[in-house]
């Protein structure tokens, strides 16, 4: 058998148990199903806004809209359900399971909360329109549905609901983008200073590691965004001339390097919470690989603050670079930035064999210009150049040095998973 073959075969194997299970629930509802079963149905459903919110309520118990679909097309298959009940309950599910994006959200930072509450807007808007025009609405759920010919039918009206549904509001949001947006911002205002802090998406909520393994990959990628920005300003201050403001420029660092601080913290003991769930070995050790990640770009941003520092130590004794010697920086920073520019490219994919060997091409470039800048400082030196300057030249060269290493350290890891 061909590993293709046995994928189909499981997937077929799967669903026929799934149809056969669902075909016992309903027999067995219709057997067990009394008066008061009836009645509790009935009363849970009576009208299409009681309908709605009690899918809501049982998704929010249960955790679970495919869970409350699937109880709702097995009611309505056994007869207790109608179509007209089967689509508020339904309706109200996709209410109901925003709950874990709003609650994986609580203390997030503004981004995921505006993401959380689109979600949560989506489909609360979603339903009252559908709740409003529910009679043309229920009719064309029949119509594309083809509801009322044949046993099980209910069935395929539901699934059709989900898509008219989905389809439906997303085309009415599309052209309102913008604003709405706007209006997320608007909700969610930005708090600047705010340490950045994650939440842990427990296994009630998602059973799968990988989607916290997702959620930590946006957070890294963003983390290795807001580094590279750290050394393209670090980068302007040393081959800029410009004196002004000198004490603002650090405390901006300063304020960066203490966000990134509070990132890796965060990201590292989201990831610890991770590994402690039942996964894969293989799984397991990409989660150590991205808390290694987080390391050495934290380490990357400690590195660039050092650079800013020593420039604005540079400033303050008025020292002056050689006119070759500031030159000579802009490649060696060029170089840096390739270096960055590779690594946040393939954050998502991981690297080859092959993109490996391109890492390490671009870390021997840039240990080379280390290596001719510092004996172009030794040179300077020998020949009566100002000691303070040069030493100084030569610790910025070393920490644009350690910045590589960092960068390739990570392309090691994504190399690894």
């Amino acid at each position: 058998m061909t590993s293709w073959f046995q994928i189909v075969l499981q997937l077929a194997g799967s669903l026929a148990i799934f149809m056969y299970g669902m075909t016992l629930l309903s027999d067995g509802l219709q057997r067990a199903a009394g008066e008061r079963l009836q009645r509790i149905l009935q009363f849970i459903t009576a009208n299409r806004v009681v309908a709605v919110l009690t899918g809501c309520l049982i998704t929010i118990i249960i955790q679970s809209s495919s869970a409350t679909t699937v109880m709702t097309v097995a009611l309505a298959n056994s007869g207790l359900l109608s179509l007209k009940q089967s689509i508020g309950v339904t309706i109200g599910a996709n209410i109901g399971t925003t709950i874990d994006a709003f609650l994986a959200s609580l203390k997030g930072e503004a981004t995921a909360k505006r993401a959380a509450w689109a979600h949560i807007l989506f489909n609360v808007i979603g339903a009252v329109w559908a709740v409003i025009v529910f009679r043309p609405f229920l009719g064309l759920v029949r119509l594309v549905s083809g509801y009322g010919n044949g046993a099980g039918a209910i069935g395929i009206a539901i699934a059709s609901l989900h898509t008219l549904f989905n389809g439906i509001n997303t085309l009415l949001f599309l052209p309102f983008i913008n604003q709405y947006e706007a209006l997320l911002k608007k909700l969610v205002w930005e708090r600047e200073g705010r340490e950045h802090r994650m939440v842990y998406i427990a296994p009630s909520l998602h059973p799968a590691p990988e989607l916290s393994l997702l959620q930590a990959r946006a957070e890294i990628r963003a983390m290795a965004g807001r580094c590279r920005g750290m050394f393209d300003a670090s980068l302007d201050l040393v081959l800029s001339n410009e004196k002004k403001d000198m004490r603002g420029r650090l405390e901006w660092f300063q304020r960066e390097e203490q966000y990134l601080d509070d990132m890796r913290e965060a990201l590292v003991g989201f990831l610890l919470k991770v590994q402690t769930a039942d996964m894969p070995e293989s799984l397991r050790a990409r989660v150590l690989g991205k808390m290694q990640i987080v390391a050495e770009l934290e380490s990357a941003s400690d590195e660039c603050f050092s650079i800013a520092e020593l420039m604005v130590k540079k400033s303050r004794r008025d020292l002056k670079f050689d006119e070759e010697a500031a030159l000579s920086l802009k490649p060696y920073g060029e170089a840096v930035k390739q270096f960055f520019d590779f690594i946040t490219s393939n954050l998502d994919r991981g690297l080859d064999a092959t993109e490996f060997g391109k890492a390490g091409e671009i870390e021997d470039q840039i240990d080379s210009f280390k290596k001719e800048l510092k004996k172009m400082a030794r040179k300077r030196l020998n020949a009566g150049a100002d000691a303070r300057t040069e030493l100084l030249y030569i610790d910025l060269v070393r920490h644009f040095e350690k910045i590589g290493d960092c960068l390739y350290a990570v392309a090691g890891e994504l190399e690894r998973i």
